[in-house]
């Protein structure tokens, strides 16, 4: 058990690793065609929330229980490259998303790392966003939260 946290928490750092130097390499084809410079009014983004569950029963059991305790980090590093990296600190600090998406075009984007998969949208949906602390059983059960890989999103236009 100990082992393979440990191979996935090295996955998760390889993975990252990865998407660092793939963003300094782009970065730096980009500062051949022009200058390239961080400035202040690029945006940076910090959000956190937590949710809280009280249970009490028959047998006098009263408990609160954090679900989930989340912060995050959105920004943008060139104006069609952003990130989001989030992470869970519920129970132990858990890495849930780090992906970078490549905007083309309005119509194609490339996504790539840890992120939610596509299944529903109510998976799709942020869980501050939901009128109830949990999922429904059957999203909880049939679909992984998250899921390593690359996504592209090509949107057609309607004719």
């Amino acid at each position: 058990m100990i082992r393979k946290k440990s191979n996935n928490l090295r996955n998760k750092i390889l993975l990252i690793s990865c998407c660092l130097f793939i963003l300094v390499g782009i970065s730096e084809a980009d500062e051949q065609k022009e200058e390239f410079a961080l400035v202040a009014s690029q945006s940076l983004e910090l959000n956190a929330y937590t949710q809280v569950r009280y249970t009490h029963t028959d047998g006098d059991i009263n408990e609160f229980r954090i679900r989930r305790a989340r912060a995050g980090l959105k920004g943008e590093i060139i104006k069609s490259i952003n990130y989001i990296l989030q992470i869970d600190a519920a129970k132990s600090p858990v890495l849930l998303d780090a992906k970078v998406e490549i905007t083309f075009s309005p119509y194609v984007k490339l996504t790539f790392g840890q992120f939610k998969v596509p299944f529903s949208l109510e998976n799709l949906t942020s869980s501050s966003a939901l009128d109830t602390i949990n999922r429904s059983q059957t999203v909880e059960n049939l679909c992984p939260s998250r899921d390593i890989g690359v996504e592209d999103r090509i949107q057609l236009r309607n004719f």
